[in-house]
């Protein structure tokens, strides 16, 4: 009986100290594991914030090279040659210009004119001369004869082309044209037409001659426009639309 208690006595005893023993490694475990967990997570926050700062070193870096370069773009923009700033060219509203055709109670002629001739249908492109003192117009293939004891004249005047058209007119007077020493004086019949021009449609004395070489059929000498116009010798044609 007392063995038996004995091996029980001891029996406690060496689970006592077993349950004792154990007790310390489990502490022991758990503190390292918690300062390990802590020792990692400080090394993790560490390493966090080192690459933060690293980042945040080559976004700055970054930056500061796009600024450097956008700077060296507007000084090489600024060295260009600047295009000269010319004014926009004012264009003046279109005026028409205004032609002058009478100066107090006369007309003004240019050294050529547009003249009418209704009693033969024609109108003739006339030179004015004020060298002049007759005025003469285109006569070919004259014939003087008589009629009732008084001379007149038979002629063709020229149309379009190689037509021509015969008129006839009584003689009023003959002038005498003076030429060249070596030839003979030009007898040239002179006639009544009436003429109109601008404001002026009247008869006047016309002297008949072959004109066809010549440029202007017509010619306007002084006796005609003296009373009734001034000559401007620069224009032309002021009278051609009255």
């Amino acid at each position: 009986m007392i063995r038996t208690s004995f091996l029980s006595i001891t029996l406690l005893a060496v689970l006592s100290g077993c349950a004792a023993t154990k007790a310390p490694v489990d502490s022991v475990t758990t503190t390292a594991l918690n300062q390990a967990l802590s020792n990692h997570g400080a090394t993790l926050q560490q390493t966090l914030l080192e690459q933060s700062s690293m980042q945040q070193e080559s976004q700055s870096a970054q930056q500061q090279l796009l600024l450097d370069k956008i700077a060296e773009l507007q000084q090489q923009i600024a060295a260009l040659p600047q295009p000269e700033h010319k004014p926009e060219p004012v264009i003046a509203p279109k005026c028409e210009p205004v032609v002058v055709t009478q100066q107090s109670d006369k007309m003004i002629f240019g050294d050529a004119e547009r003249v009418l001739a209704p009693q033969f249908d024609r109108t003739f492109d006339a030179r004015v001369d004020t060298g002049a003192a007759g005025t003469s117009m285109i006569a070919m293939n004259t014939v003087m004869f008589e009629r009732n004891g008084e001379e007149w004249v038979r002629f063709d005047l020229p149309e379009d082309g190689e037509k021509q058209t015969t008129f006839e007119a009584k003689v009023e007077h003959f002038i005498q044209i003076k030429k060249a020493a070596y030839e003979e004086n030009d007898r040239r019949p002179v006639i009544k037409v009436r003429l109109k021009i601008g404001t002026f449609n009247g008869e006047t004395e016309v002297n008949l001659t072959d004109r066809s070489k010549m440029e202007f059929p017509l010619l306007l000498g002084r006796k005609f426009f003296k009373d009734i116009a001034i000559v401007d010798v620069s224009k032309q044609y002021v009278q051609e639309n009255n």
